[in-house]
């Protein structure tokens, strides 16, 4: 009887353990991979000490794809621009066999049709909120923005991922107007 309460006790332990250590994992050894982020809703941009991000390869309507549904797991296929930021070139149900300047992240389909990988939210102290809200807003824009406004904020406002050989990723920090925040 004893030994079965320490081995549930074990195996409970092992995973919590294994979470943290996979992220780490990933942080360690993945490959860097800077995203675009798109503005969000301004009034929900930011809850307690946390901002809510949004990626440009996390819109899904931009591949003019049918099929995937609310919970699907799909890949999305990202590929290094000139400006040193990733592009979402594909989504897949599948993973997809990469070119050497690709990467995939690995996600599921949300409630309103985009992808989320696990990466959308930044955590940050609260001395720093402030300055981080006045910061995005600038950068981030609104999603009212002309294409060209557009353009121009994907050069302000970017997610640094780190991202594994299987699509899986962890958020490192964000870029808003050339200044670094990494928590």
């Amino acid at each position: 009887m004893l030994s079965a309460f320490v081995a549930a006790v074990a195996f409970q332990a092992a995973i919590v353990a294994y979470i943290p250590l996979q992220a780490s994992r990933i942080r360690t050894t993945g490959e860097e991979v800077l995203l675009p982020l798109m503005p969000n809703d301004p009034y929900d941009l930011l809850a307690g000490y946390s901002m809510t991000l949004r990626y440009e390869a996390s819109d899904l309507d931009r591949f003019r794809q049918t099929g995937f549904r609310r919970g699907d797991e799909l890949f999305v296929r990202l590929r290094k621009a000139p400006d040193g930021l990733y592009d979402a070139v594909s989504a897949s149900p599948a993973m997809p066999i990469l070119e050497s300047d690709e990467v995939v992240l690995k996600g599921r389909v949300d409630r309103f049709r985009n992808a989320e990988f696990g990466i959308e939210t930044f955590y940050f102290p609260e001395d720093v909120r402030e300055e981080i809200n006045d910061e995005a807003v600038r950068a981030l824009g609104s999603p009212t923005d002309t294409e060209a406004e557009r353009t121009r904020a994907r050069k302000q406002a970017y997610a640094e991922v780190r991202v594994d050989d299987r699509g899986r990723a962890s958020l490192t920090g964000i870029f808003l107007n050339g200044k670094a925040y990494r928590y």
